[in-house]
């Protein structure tokens, strides 16, 4: 059988130098393969080092073997050339050289350790699935490889058939009449192909590409039942790539709707994994509270103002169920970040029924655990709610906020310019940022209130209770204001923002 290999990349010595063809015959015979590859096929590939070092270092075999490399060399580059009608030219051809049976597998560790990876996975392709002969601990025949299709999909033609990529061509390197035994070695050499493809196009920054070899990998230890150990190691590697995966595909065009919509599925699954249990969550992804609480404000500014809010609404309301006393960080952060989006999305939509979710859920879940004050003083204020504003800034917790907020107010008996000053700059350099779908120019308090809709709910709103001492145990009623301001149909009943 033949295989893209000739006798001095087996050695890694030069055609024009063979000087060093002892020291580095030592040097092959020494190296050891790093995966755990049977007896056989170690002995395999110790024998091909020798047959090539055995030809390499007699003259008149060198003499014989470079001449047949030439003859095979012309005679293809004359069918190739009649083919297509041209004459002959002197193209570069990739050495080929055929080989025994029984150093099939040195060939294919050979090719790993020079980094033909996708030319192992032509070779090895038809010697998977079920083939008539094949077994886990005996000998097999090869089947017919199956056909590349010219889509370019790259994740169909990997996923359905374990076919290679595009511009791997498949070769025909057997015939029924081959046996080549050990195929958990043929598998082994061709999974670890895969693997080393993802690693290559992970470091490529092609997160994509990298899950495809990955998966590919392990559907074919599942299909071929082996190897256990390495199907872990593969899902480790998965959910290592995880954050990349998710920040390559949500910082997608919005149009790419499949795509960006796979990459926030794949951050709730993470987000539910740290909220549910952050020591698993940073064995899976490495990441702890903390990286990713910073992970998640790196993802922000690529995600709409209605994702984010249906993403972390569905995380507040797991979180809610547990009560405060049961609330970790990461949770604490989904709820707020919740409430992150509905002021913003309010403020830009014109939409107070967000805001007043939001301050309902800053008063009875999140003011007893963390200080919302600041937060708090900005939804009443959008509410219209003046009076209640200035209450909680005069009994807020000193902060820089606070700070800024006084000195725009000096010389008044009340802190509301302060406050709509500091509101108009936190949606603007704060806020808005962190949405890939809100507006850039100035946010303006005037024309948010002049909006009819703003208006009416305003005059309609219910105060809501600051004096509460203890956290809700449950949800509070809210009304669901009409934007047509009119409350006779109204009826009290939870949010879907807090409960569903």
């Amino acid at each position: 059988m033949r295989i893209p290999l000739d006798y001095y990349q087996i050695l890694g010595v030069p055609e024009s130098d063979l000087t060093e063809l002892e020291q580095a015959y030592q040097d092959r015979l020494r190296q050891l393969p790093q995966q755990e590859y049977s007896d056989a096929a170690i002995e395999s590939r110790k024998q091909l080092i020798t047959v090539a070092y055995q030809v390499l270092s007699d003259p008149q075999q060198r003499a014989e073997y470079a001449a047949t490399q030439i003859a095979s060399s012309l005679a293809e580059l004359k069918s190739t050339s009649a083919d297509v009608g041209l004459s002959p030219s002197p193209l570069y051809r990739r050495p080929e050289l055929d080989i025994a049976t029984e150093h099939f597998l040195g060939g294919l560790l050979i090719l790993f350790e020079l980094g033909e990876y996708e030319e192992i996975n032509s070779i090895c392709m038809p010697y998977l699935g079920n083939n008539g002969r094949s077994s886990n601990s005996g000998s097999l025949h090869p089947q017919e490889p199956p056909t590349l299709t010219p889509s370019g999909n790259l994740r169909s033609e990997l996923t359905n058939k374990f076919e290679p990529l595009p511009l791997a061509k498949l070769k025909h390197t057997a015939n029924g009449s081959h046996i080549i035994p050990l195929k958990p070695d043929i598998v082994l050499a061709m999974v670890s192909s895969f693997w080393q493809l993802g690693d290559r196009e992970w470091r490529d920054g092609c997160h994509e590409e990298a899950v495809i070899h990955y998966e590919t990998a392990k559907k074919i230890l599942v299909q071929e039942d082996l190897f256990p150990q390495i199907q872990g190691e593969i899902d480790r590697r998965l959910d290592r790539l995880r954050p990349y995966r998710i920040s390559s595909l949500v910082s997608l065009s919005l149009d790419q709707h499949e795509q960006r919509r796979q990459g926030i599925q794949l951050l709730e699954e993470l987000l539910e994994s740290a909220c549910i249990n952050e020591v698993k969550c940073q064995e899976r992804f490495a990441l702890n509270s903390e990286s990713t609480i910073a992970f998640i404000h790196e993802t922000l500014p690529d995600l709409t103002a209605a994702e984010q809010r249906n993403l972390f609404s569905q995380l507040a309301r797991d979180s809610h169920h547990l009560g405060s006393k049961d609330l970790n960080v990461m949770q604490l952060a989904c709820t707020y970040l919740h409430v992150h989006a509905l002021i913003a999305q309010g403020f830009a939509y014109r939409n107070p029924q967000s805001i007043y979710t939001a301050q309902q859920i800053l008063e009875y879940r999140l003011s007893q655990r963390i200080d919302v004050t600041i937060e708090q003083s900005i939804c009443a204020l959008l509410l219209g709610q003046t009076e209640e504003a200035n209450q909680i800034l005069s009994i807020a917790t000193e902060s820089a906020a606070l700070v800024v907020i006084r000195q725009q107010s000096q010389g008044l008996p009340n802190l509301l310019r302060g406050l709509c000053w500091y509101v108009e700059s936190w949606l603007k350099d704060e806020a808005f940022p962190c949405f890939r779908d809100l507006p850039t120019s100035d946010p303006a308090l005037n024309a948010y209130f002049n909006d009819r809709d703003v208006q009416d709910f305003a005059d309609r709103v219910p105060a809501t209770d600051y004096h509460v001492t203890g956290w809700a145990t449950s949800a509070p009623l809210l009304i669901e204001v009409p934007k047509s301001g009119d409350l006779s149909s109204s009826e009290y009943s939870s949010d879907e923002d807090l409960d569903s």
